[in-house]
This record gives C-alpha cells, sequence and structure tokens, in this order.
C-alpha cells in the first residue's frame, strides 16, 4: 500500500500543486466561523478522487491488474489518502489557530476543527462508493451532489444555533462516527470495485 500512497502523492504533486497551495492558503488564512476551517479540510478529502481520475485517464487501472495488489488494497490505499489528507489539512487549521492566538487574533474553538475532520471524512464515505462503482468520469454527478450536500448542511448547521451548540459538546465524538462511516463505505467500495469491469 506505500507505493500506491507514493504514487498517488507524486501525481498529486506534479499535477494539482496549485490545488495544494489553495488548501493550505485557506486553511492557514485569517478567518472566523465554520466556513474558514470546513472548506479546506473537504477540499483535502476530495484529492483521492484527483488522483483517481489521472489514474482513469492514464488506463492505469488495467495496469495494476498486472501488479501484485489486490482491488481491496487499491480500495484501502485510495481511503488512506483521504485520511492524510484531511489529518493535514486539520493540521495546518490548527497551526494557523495557534498563530492568531499568539497575536491574540482569533482562534478556532476545537469543535469547529472536529467537525471539519469529521465533514471530510463524511466527504469522503459518501461519494467514494460511486466512484468505485462508476469510474470518476461517470461518477462525477455523485461528486457534485455531495459537494452540494456538504454546503447545505454547513449552512443548515449555521442557521440552527441550538443544534450546533448541542453538537459542540458532543464534538469530540464526531471524528470517531466518521471514521465509522468511513469504514463501512469502504467495505462497500470494495464490494463495488472488485465487480466493475475495468
Amino acid at each position: 500500500m506505500r507505493a500506491l500512497l507514493l504514487k498517488d502523492f507524486y501525481t498529486l504533486k506534479k499535477r494539482s500543486l496549485f490545488m495544494l497551495v489553495l488548501i493550505a492558503v485557506f486553511a492557514l488564512m485569517p478567518g472566523e466561523g465554520n466556513t474558514q476551517s470546513f472548506l479546506p479540510v473537504v477540499f483535502a478529502a476530495a484529492l483521492p478522487i484527483t488522483a483517481m481520475a489521472y489514474d482513469e485517464r492514464a488506463r492505469w487501472e488495467r495496469t495494476a491488474a498486472a501488479l501484485p495488489y489486490g482491488r481491496a488494497t487499491i480500495v484501502l490505499s485510495r481511503y488512506a489518502l483521504g485520511l492524510i489528507c484531511a489529518a493535514a489539512a486539520v493540521a495546518l487549521i490548527l497551526i494557523g489557530a495557534a498563530a492568531r492566538h499568539a497575536f491574540g487574533a482569533y482562534a478556532l474553538d476545537m469543535s469547529e476543527v472536529l467537525g471539519a475532520g469529521a465533514a471530510g471524512l463524511c466527504f469522503g464515505a459518501l461519494v467514494m462508493p460511486f466512484m468505485h462503482w462508476l469510474g470518476v468520469e461517470k461518477g462525477r454527478l455523485a461528486y457534485f451532489v455531495g459537494v452540494a450536500i456538504m454546503t447545505g448542511g454547513l449552512f443548515a448547521f449555521k442557521a440552527m444555533p441550538g443544534i450546533g451548540a448541542a453538537v459542540n459538546l458532543q464534538a469530540g465524538w464526531l471524528p470517531l462516527g466518521a471514521l465509522a462511516l468511513d469504514g463501512v463505505s469502504a467495505l462497500v467500495s470494495i464490494w463495488l470495485y472488485k465487480r466493475r469491469a475495468l
């Protein structure tokens, strides 16, 4: 799996450097409220889909069939990439918050950071099965639906402060729930990917 992750990191570094810089800027830029923390994590969690798109365009999956990697390993490497990217975005958010706090500026609440991490994982859990079932090109509609759901959920969350306060009390459980959802999503993706003709 390490080799598969390296392949994806090299691909993203070469092909999506602008997106990586954009995520870093969003994560570190001064801001207040949930949007500033949610956007970079969701963008980061979508990076595996970008890597999948380049693989599909290069017909890499057909080459992978001749390599000593099972389809389950390929799917799990993509989920691992999503986790790593989301965790990196959360780390950048914390660095930016710590820097602003050191200068007496606004510092992000940990519940927002945990919620952002959970949102990124939920986005991947929602979209990835469709990508493994239909492919990136055919599954693009699922990607936009996922973005719409996450965006709508964020605005709904901000519009209902009572619910937001209740969720904040249980914020520590959000990433655990998102990880569990991600695990179920990975099993579904493996099942679908094994039955897909490449």
